[in-house]
């Protein structure tokens, strides 16, 4: 009788909890609302940061931009990305330009939203290189061979030159230009 009690309240107790499972959260296929506080439209804003033609270059959107909150960003950033969440890191727009024509570098636009403005600062200067040189953009950038990081705010910008070979290198600072110009961000 009592092993039946406690077989009977152990089902409960199984029961109760969801047989040991974890509910799938809904809020996993919803943006996280701090990535809406940058721009309301992420494609619109992005065709934004695409350079006009020059030297041969005809640069265009290479996928949809894309944001990552705090559980996704390990998809894009392959190692340390917990580092940057436990440095306030609480979403990113990621956006991708190709060079249809293949003569300049593609480039990447990375738009981290952060905790706050002083958190922006301290994240640069956690991720600039050693050689990188001040520039005038946003609240403080910096330059460095094949990217910009800005802050603006409590956002960190960085803009990259990926891999290209032999061809020149993407105009990343007049992109970062752009992408501070954004028409309705909230810097």
């Amino acid at each position: 009788m009592r092993v039946a009690a406690l077989a009977l309240v152990g089902m409960m107790v199984f029961t109760a909890v969801g047989c040991g499972k974890k509910k799938a959260s809904s809020s996993a296929n919803k943006k996280p609302a701090a990535a809406a506080t940058l721009v309301k439209d992420p494609l619109a804003a992005a065709r934004g940061w695409v350079p006009q033609p020059r030297r041969g270059a005809s640069y265009a959107l290479d996928g949809k931009p894309r944001i990552y909150d705090q559980q996704t960003v390990f998809e894009l950033l392959d190692g340390g990305a917990d580092v940057l969440i436990e440095r306030g890191l609480r979403t990113l727009l990621h956006v991708k330009v190709k060079d249809r024509a293949e003569k300049l570098a593609d480039y990447e636009i990375q738009v981290w939203d952060v905790t706050s403005p002083a958190q922006a600062k301290a994240m640069l200067g956690k991720e600039k290189a050693p050689e990188a040189k001040r520039v005038k953009l946003g609240d403080v950038a910096w330059a460095e061979p094949g990217a910009v990081l800005v802050v603006k705010g409590r956002y960190l910008v960085r803009v990259m030159t990926l891999p290209a070979g032999e061809r020149k290198q993407a105009p990343v600072a007049e992109v970062a230009r752009l992408v501070l110009a954004t028409p309705g961000a909230s810097w």
